[in-house]
């Protein structure tokens, strides 16, 4: 093996992840070849082994190489990949929030332990931190037993507002503890988002395939739908967005500007100032659903909407459940210029998390833990979903394409036009697998031929269940 010369000003593990890379380029590592292992190049480059893993780590990110369990790491294969999902810029008309028998199937299955969860968001326990999170709850209540027994502040307790305001400078954005409210998950920053910014009657505006899971709040609040078609790479069609502020005046735009559900797209950082410069002009408020912005593969945070907002237009709401606790149910919202109304509103209907619940989600933030645990989970669900898609090539019919996310929890795939989604579904059930059909995202009709996967989970029940589906597919 030859030893690579260092330099510095770059990070060590950045320049040997390019030496790496050059090699492969000039043809010393080839397609399919095994690349020398993690204690090898340790050794031979005298470097740290958390360095050489991080140099991988960031070459697996981007493509070029892959790690296959209990073999090693290879240069990536260079396959043509499967093509991404057409992108539908049709204008679709304003219609009444309503949720279907299919709809609430397809939700009554994310509570069931006997499905295969292919489709829908289950978390894996052995990815969360729930050791060191018990010990961290458990001396909170111990050091601060009087405390932890109050009612939570209004606004959450402070040390968790500092911290959440903390974690807004890595995306561009500077916000005051005194900005952020604690609520009890990101749903309910929704509900009081829209109930202080709309009425019954109201039109907003969504992506086209919209995330389902709150089309059933947008029902209870008597609102209309304007779906605004989007890219799987680059997300909402901004000029038919602008089109629509213009003509429409909705009440409000939600979107979910990086790694969306269910698509995985990630609108360009010039594409997120626009958007927040045409809520300034059109004062349409912009709720800004964030709650997968903390998952990049390459653990680089983007820039929110929220970092190019100048007005106050920008609505920001997110919550731990993706990421560390989906039971502690601990959310945040940053009202922007609405943090009157808003707070107005959680006094009279919302309260946050218990106390002892956001005293030790802050002090986990505040010792670095999350930050770590954060690593972990992004190299963990990279890996899931490199393997999750190599298997859609092996298994899944010709002509299936999909989305290729940055980050996130899910991506989009479409089989061809004569492959209907719904019927796939019910015949996976019957399997014992819970797909997400692509017809809850949206009330137009469309995307029969769609289908929402997960990448939470990779292991022998959720191989089985990806070419259980896939020869399903085929044989329709």
């Amino acid at each position: 093996m030859v030893r690579y010369t260092m330099t510095k000003g770059l990070p060590l593990y950045e320049q040997l992840a390019r030496k790496i890379s050059e090699q492969i380029m000039l043809g010393v590592f080839r397609p399919g070849d095994r690349l020398p292992s993690i204690r090898e190049l340790s050794r031979t480059q005298s470097v740290a082994i958390n360095t050489v893993k991080e140099a991988y780590y960031r070459l697996e990110a981007a493509g070029v190489v892959e790690l296959r369990p209990r073999y090693g790491i290879f240069v990536r294969p260079a396959s043509q990949p499967m093509s991404a999902p057409l992108e539908d810029t049709r204008q679709f008309d304003a219609a009444a929030a309503t949720t279907s028998e299919l709809w609430h199937q397809v939700h009554r299955d994310s509570e069931s332990a006997s499905l295969c969860p292919l489709g829908i968001f289950t978390l894996d326990d052995q990815a969360l931190p729930s050791d060191a999170l018990s010990r961290t709850l458990a001396g909170v209540i111990r050091r601060f037993p009087a405390r932890s027994l109050r009612l939570p502040a209004l606004r959450g307790e402070l040390p968790l507002r500092r911290a959440v305001a903390r974690r807004f400078a890595a995306a561009g954005c500077t916000v005051s503890p005194n900005e952020v409210l604690i609520s009890s998950g990101c749903t309910d920053g929704l509900y009081m988002a829209l109930t202080a910014l709309t009425k019954p009657g109201d039109s907003i505006v969504v992506e086209h395939p919209f995330f389902s899971s709150v089309l059933q709040l947008w029902e209870t609040l008597g609102l209309s739908i304007i779906e605004i078609p989007s890219s799987p790479e680059t997300g909402v069609h901004v000029p038919m967005l602008e089109h629509t502020f213009r003509e429409r005046a909705p009440a409000a735009c939600i979107l979910v500007s990086t790694f969306s559900n269910p698509v995985g797209s990630t609108i360009p950082a010039e594409n997120k100032k626009r958007i927040a410069q045409l809520a300034a002009r059109y004062s349409v408020p912009i709720i800004e659903d964030d709650v997968f912005g903390d998952l990049p593969h390459d653990g680089v945070r983007r820039p929110m909407i929220k970092s190019f907002d100048t007005s106050g237009e920008v609505v920001v709401v997110s919550s731990f459940s993706k990421t560390v606790a989906p039971g502690y149910r601990t959310g945040w919202i940053v009202p922007g210029r609405y943090q009157q109304e808003i707070e107005r509103l959680k006094a009279a209907a919302s309260h946050a998390a218990a106390t002892p619940v956001q005293l030790a989600l802050a002090e986990f933030l505040d010792s670095g833990r999350y930050d770590r645990h954060l690593r972990r989970l992004q190299r963990r669900y990279l890996s899931n979903m490199t393997q999750m898609m190599e298997g859609i090539e092996r298994y899944f019919p010709a002509g299936t394409r999909f989305s290729r996310p940055k980050g996130g929890l899910v991506f989009w795939l479409e089989f061809c036009a004569s492959i209907d989604t719904p019927t796939l579904y019910n015949r996976a059930r019957e399997a014992g697998i819970a797909i997400t059909p692509g017809t809850v995202f949206t009330l137009t009709g469309a995307l029969k031929n769609g289908l929402r996967l997960s990448f939470t989970r990779w292991d022998e029940r959720i191989e089985h269940g990806l070419t259980t589906v896939g020869e399903l597919a085929k044989s329709l």
